[in-house]
């Protein structure tokens, strides 16, 4: 395998924590995921902020601590998904 391929890496799926509450500027509690979504996109955010949003489970929130929590609890169901995929792969 050529040298640069082994070093290739897929982007992850999702923004972190930090980048998405940068682009939800704006908001107003209590929200809906949807009004989570329709605000980060007004604020441009890119596609892997939506997808943050997106695999967030709750639907919900009612402060942007709220908001923080879930994404950094999906973020980390993400991981730990991405992770076991690679092993599977790899295996």
């Amino acid at each position: 395998m050529p040298h640069h391929e082994q070093q290739q890496h897929h982007a992850p799926l999702h923004a972190p924590v930090n980048e998405v509450v940068k682009y939800l500027h704006g908001v107003s509690f209590p929200c809906e995921k949807k009004d989570l979504e329709d605000q980060a996109r007004k604020n441009h955010a890119p596609e892997n902020v939506i997808r943050a949003i997106e695999i967030m489970y709750s639907e919900r929130f009612t402060s942007m601590d709220d908001v923080e929590r879930n994404l950094a609890s999906s973020e980390k169901r993400s991981e730990s998904r991405e992770a076991k995929s690679e092993h599977e792969r790899k295996a």
